[in-house]
């Protein structure tokens, strides 16, 4: 992949809401210079394993490092703190707080970014962390919601004084974040720790992959009938070298079937399996066109429900790119390609069909990002204040339309959000007025 290439995977595709969080801005005299080449970093992509550094290992148990100060995450040039706040436990369980600037990514990913967990249709937050609990080797952190969300946490702690601090600075996919891009050379003071974190889940978890991405389909049925005919339904794909982006075309729709377990039971829906044809098709096109007129794979589809939600689950071939179906190298077999009927409140409940990932339980995902010390932390603030102008200037010279529009409407919300959350200040009562003197 060449530089150029590479600068636009990472400031283009997917990167408009990255370049919105920028609200800094530069002097006119500072010249506009390209980013540094992703070429220029080190176990990079999503194929390369993630957050593995050559550095000297720190042995401490994963509670440590939620103590005291608490432990750091970076999604571009934002920043969260999270952390325990009493000392004391009371039934196993830390009390735990996260601070982090408001409708900005932060807390760990939930397996590769995902940004709602299903639970009977609903979407839930996976955020607003409220205890943590030691376990043997990890940690299991709750979160504040009546479904019993918990995910599992271990994380291996590492010296990293004297790196390049952008270096550690990644994306959920395994590329340099686009702070990392603008910086120099600093490198991390004596005493900054970084922590690789190591996640899992004890029950299969349905999770929306996207807030915004849907199939124009409200049922999964309906979702099967409309990709019966010559086009089909475009899987997301990751960049990287030698991709080829696929599509799904199944040669009759899914129909809904019902049984009984006994004559006096009533009937409920019955699991389904079936195959899916698999096509390679064009790549810069608008709309999904197949490169071939035949199928170059079957995948396996299961209809079921997990916990409560109604999906349908993909198994591909072992053959497959993990990048052509969406997900990381290292998270094959361990999230399966998957599309839920989500049922949305704000539309009256409407259903609606989205694309998903099934969560395997227990299957251990590495994140790509780490987390840090309050050390590191502090020389990562330093080093992205200091490249803020280089990328001040660099988007001022490089941003279109499109982008100069979505960054004050960006702007925009942000300032609605603010205001809603500052309350009003109450107007100081009027002074009475002085009666006018009596005339003499």
């Amino acid at each position: 992949m060449s530089a150029e290439i590479s600068r636009r995977l990472l400031l283009g595709t997917g990167g408009a809401a990255m370049l919105l969080w920028l609200t800094g801005c530069a002097g006119t005299d500072v010249p506009a210079e390209d980013p540094a080449a992703p070429a220029t970093f080190t176990n990079i992509g999503p194929r390369a394993k993630p957050a593995s550094p050559r550095v000297r290992s720190i042995v401490m148990p994963t509670v440590d490092a939620f103590k005291g100060d608490g432990l750091w995450y970076f999604d571009d040039d934002s920043g969260a703190q999270f952390r325990i706040t009493d000392s004391i436990r009371k039934n196993n369980r830390y009390p735990v707080v996260e601070n982090y600037p408001f409708g900005k990514p932060h807390g760990f990913s939930w397996g590769a970014g995902a940004v709602g967990v299903l639970r009977r249709g609903r979407r839930m937050p996976p955020e607003v962390p409220s205890g943590l609990r030691p376990e043997r080797d990890h940690v299991v952190i709750e979160f504040d919601n009546d479904q019993g969300l918990e995910l599992h946490v271990s994380l291996e702690a590492y010296d990293v004084s004297g790196e390049e601090i952008r270096d550690y600075l990644r994306n959920r996919l395994n590329m340099p974040s686009n702070a990392a891009l603008f910086m120099g050379e600093e490198k991390f003071p004596a005493g900054s720790i970084a922590y690789a974190a190591t996640l899992w889940v004890e029950q299969d978890e349905l999770l929306a992959a996207s807030a915004s991405a849907f199939t124009g389909s409200d049922t999964i049925e309906a979702f099967s009938k409309r990709f019966t005919k010559e086009t089909p339904y475009c899987l997301r794909v990751l960049p990287g070298e030698n991709v080829t982006p696929l599509g799904l075309r199944f040669e009759a729709p899914i129909v809904k079937k019902t049984v009984r377990k006994n004559k006096q039971s009533r009937p409920v829906e019955a699991e389904q399996k079936g195959k899916v044809l698999v096509y390679r098709t064009k790549k810069g096109t608008i709309f999904c066109n197949k490169a071939e007129e035949s199928p170059s794979a079957q995948a396996d589809w299961h209809l079921r429900y997990v916990n409560g939600t109604r999906a349908l689950t993909l198994t591909f071939p072992r053959s497959t790119d993990p990048l052509s179906i969406g997900l990381l190298t290292h998270n094959r077999g361990k999230i399966l390609t998957a599309f839920a009927e989500e049922i949305v409140p704000e539309e009256n409940d409407r259903r609606k069909v989205i694309p998903a990932g099934l969560w395997l339980k227990n299957a251990r995902i590495r994140d790509a990002q780490y987390r840090f010390n309050k050390t590191a932390a502090e020389a990562i603030e330093a080093a992205i204040r200091t490249a803020k102008p280089k990328r001040a200037a660099w988007e001022k010279a490089n941003e279109s339309d499109v982008t100069r529009r979505a960054r004050a409407l960006q702007a925009r919300k942000e300032q609605a959000a603010a205001a809603k959350r500052t309350p009003a200040k109450k107007k100081p009562a009027a002074r009475p007025k002085a009666k006018p003197a009596a005339a003499k």
